[in-house]
């Protein structure tokens, strides 16, 4: 699979890889034609910028390489956030031929991932903006989306327990977002699933979101 930055000047001197985690999964996908999905956590704090973010506009360069942050670059577009132990990550890829409705998706998948939690016990998670996920108006999950002609590449992070710190600290303002965050800084802006449920273990939740989250329920037929 062609590396994402060979289209991107690396600057800064920061060293940013591509975001693989999910590689194996569309290479099955393409190899199979059959949806496919993954929940995971990832063990170490990185910072994640979209497919066509700039380093020097949305992110803290000078306090990621002081702290030895890992940058990656995903497939899909939108703004960097920070993936540490306390998110889980959500990936689905889909295969579909040729470039496809994004919206369609969003609002299709981002529906099945609020119904998954809902059904679990957060009852009070709703959609927001394009395809976020808010409780009382402060996010709580937020996704991009990847054409790659013959496959749809969709992932999501949920927060568990956030690390606001450390948003603060890596990122900046984002250069774009949606009207209900009201230019909140990414600490009144963001929530985490443990404000609102006590003793969270992600491993649990893990296992219990592979269950209600059954990607052979997904409905793919447009209306």
């Amino acid at each position: 699979m062609e590396g994402i930055n060979e289209i991107f000047m690396v600057d800064l001197n920061l060293n940013i890889e591509n975001y693989d985690f999910d590689d194996d999964l569309i290479n099955r996908v393409a190899a199979e034609s059959k949806p496919l999905s993954r929940i995971y956590s990832i063990d170490h704090q990185i910072v994640v910028i979209g497919r066509g973010g700039k380093p020097a506009v949305e992110l803290y360069p000078e306090n990621i390489i002081r702290d030895g942050i890992p940058v990656y670059r995903r497939y899909g577009g939108g703004c960097a956030v920070v993936i540490d132990p306390g998110n889980i990550v959500i990936s689905v890829v889909l295969p579909v031929k040729g470039f496809t409705k994004n919206r369609y998706y969003f609002n299709l998948l981002s529906s099945w991932l609020k119904n998954g939690l809902n059904d679990i016990g957060f009852a009070q998670i709703e959609t927001a903006g394009i395809s976020d996920l808010m409780v009382e108006d402060r996010k709580i999950s937020g996704s991009c989306i990847y054409n790659g002609l013959d496959y749809l590449y969709y992932s999501s992070t949920i927060l568990v327990y956030p690390d606001t710190t450390a948003m603060e600290k890596y990122l900046k303002h984002p250069p774009r977002e949606p009207d209900y965050r009201n230019h909140r800084n990414h600490t009144d802006f963001v929530t985490g699933l443990g404000e609102y449920h006590e003793n969270i273990e992600i491993s649990s939740l893990i296992k219990k979101l592979e269950k209600s989250l059954d990607i052979r329920r997904l409905e793919l037929k447009e209306s």
